[in-house]
């Protein structure tokens, strides 16, 4: 060691003569044991090798590597390091080995080997704990039946399929949404399963944020949403799409969620309702799987493409690409990526159940961060509302939901007048067409509020209806059915929020004065809520 005062330099000028005074003849004799002793170490540890005693070894090093390497032994448990993986026996490597291979293509996963790991990787927009999905495998592997539920738009509903050979579009091997179905039937057979799509054509979450328990069963477990293309590019698809996820979550049998959001080529920005959803699926740690990115990019390349993926059909005789719904092609191409996905769900989770087996708990936590039991729950308050530490949790939403697609508890006039039933295609409404046409809704509200769900677009020549409940005419809504944005779906707004507890008496007339720049005074009614 260099000292203050020393000759630095005369060290490095004269080695041998440093290493001559570091030599001591006496010690010789000692250092041949010594060396004699490490041959014998090592012939033994030759022996053990090759015997297949070394395992036992190296299980007792593994836990002293542990206990020595980690002053909380919590936090012994987690990825593998590379002074583990010398430690660590042989079978305890290959599980970790096996469960990291359950993010690559399998042997016998053709589709995944088709379209490559990287582009399964980017089509995950998230993937989160799994922890509700994880739960929905245990009760499969349980022998349980299980229920898989549908809320989406007409891409759900199987919009075109029919042309593709499928008559029935929401329920048939066509369908995105039935093809994961009959994944979880091939992968957990049980005659008790069952499948119910409650998609409704052209609707948005901001009417099954209230209406989903008229198209779904209560005893969902497990949910799959589909609204990236219905929901406009708003904020306001955020908060109902919020609504939607924490009332989904919120079903008796607490169901796993997973979106499936598909794409299209027709409006302003291809970005629409999935650009508001993703961080709110975050926050509710509900996994998103995408087709967009893995199909787009060839679409870019070659335009010709496009007809591959989307419904090509005819409208007065003239074939038309109707680039808002997909095609089967891309149907199936989603259920693959999701049933994907849930193969490495299932993989991951079966292998970090074998490594809990051999001591090895990936789920353990610092008490400061949420431990994996706590996981699932709702989260007490909105990411769409400001944070109050000593804010209430917010209450469940139970409303009461008329709508002219419900077969529970569908949308009906008190008495025949001049609006009348009309449907285009598979949407359907309550319309009013001439200035002074009225209409009149029974309904109940507990909470003192009623709203109406009407169509909107600034193509299809909709007016303004003034709407009133019961005599209070002083008090009038005007709903406009024009707006200015490219998409044609239908928008709600609350008529009254301070009315009584009881039935009342919805009453609306087509209003003489219109912004439609063709002076259209149609009106179309989908739904009441109270």
């Amino acid at each position: 060691m260099f000292r203050p005062g020393s000759s630095q330099k005369s060290i490095r000028e004269h080695p041998l003569q440093l290493r001559s005074t570091m030599f001591n003849p006496v010690n010789s004799r000692s250092k041949i044991v010594v060396l004699s002793l490490v041959v014998l170490v090592c012939t033994y540890t030759i022996y053990l090798v090759a015997s297949g005693e070394h395992e036992a070894l190296l299980d007792k090093a593994t836990v002293w590597q542990q206990e020595t390497l980690c002053r909380d032994r919590s936090q012994a448990q987690g990825p593998v390091t590379a002074i583990q993986a010398k430690l660590l026996p042989e079978h305890v490597l290959d599980r970790y080995n096996n469960r990291m291979a359950c993010d690559l293509c399998q042997p016998d996963d053709e589709f995944c080997l088709a379209i490559g790991e990287h582009n399964i990787a980017q089509s995950v927009g998230y993937e989160g704990s799994n922890f509700r999905l994880e739960r929905l495998f245990h009760k499969l592997q349980n022998g349980q039946p299980i229920t898989v539920s549908v809320v989406g738009g007409s891409n759900s509903a199987g919009h075109g399929l029919f042309y593709d050979g499928w008559p029935d579009e929401y329920a048939s091997p066509g369908n995105m949404h039935y093809r994961v179905y009959e994944w979880i039937k091939e992968r957990f057979p049980h005659e008790g399963h069952r499948f119910v799509n409650g998609a409704i054509p052209g609707a948005t979450t901001d009417l099954f944020a209230f209406c989903f328990p008229e198209q779904i069963p209560e005893e969902s477990d497990l949910v799959l949403v589909e609204f990236a293309v219905n929901d406009p590019l708003l904020t306001s698809s955020a908060v109902s799409y919020e609504r939607l996820l924490r009332g989904l979550m919120d079903l008796p049998n607490k169901p796993a969620v997973i979106n499936l959001n598909v794409f299209s080529l027709t409006f302003a920005t291809i970005g629409l309702g999935e650009t508001q959803h993703q961080a709110v699926a975050h926050y509710y740690d509900t996994p998103v799987i995408s087709i967009r990115n893995l199909l787009l990019p060839g679409m870019f390349k070659n335009a010709s493409t496009i007809p591959d993926w989307f419904f090509v059909g005819n409208e007065n005789g003239k074939q038309i690409i109707d680039t808002r719904h997909i095609a089967f092609a891309a149907h199936k191409t989603m259920a693959n990526l999701t049933a994907t996905y849930m193969s490495r769900v299932l993989c991951k989770m079966e292998e970090r159940e074998r490594l809990k087996e051999i001591g090895i708990d990936l789920r353990r936590s610092r008490p400061e961060f949420p431990a994996w039991d706590e996981l699932g729950e709702i989260p007490k308050w909105p990411l769409m509302s400001q944070y109050k530490a000593d804010a209430p949790p917010m209450p469940k939403l139970s409303p009461i939901c008329l709508s002219t697609t419900s077969k529970k508890n569908p949308l009906k006039q008190q008495t025949d007048g001049d609006w009348v039933e009309w449907s285009w295609k598979d949407k359907k409404y309550i319309v009013g067409r001439k200035p002074g046409e009225k209409v009149q809704f029974k309904f109940k509200t507990v909470v003192g509020t009623v709203a109406l769900f009407y169509q909107r677009s600034r193509k299809y020549g909709l007016g303004v209806a003034r709407c009133w409940v019961d005599d209070d005419t002083d008090r009038m809504m005007y709903l406009d059915g024009y707006w200015e944005h490219d998409v044609s779906i239908p928008d709600m707004t609350e008529v009254r929020g301070d009315l009584e507890e009881g039935e009342h008496v919805l009453n609306c007339e087509i209003n003489v004065d219109t912004n439609d720049p063709g002076g259209g005074t149609e009106f179309r009614i989908t739904t009441l809520v109270a």
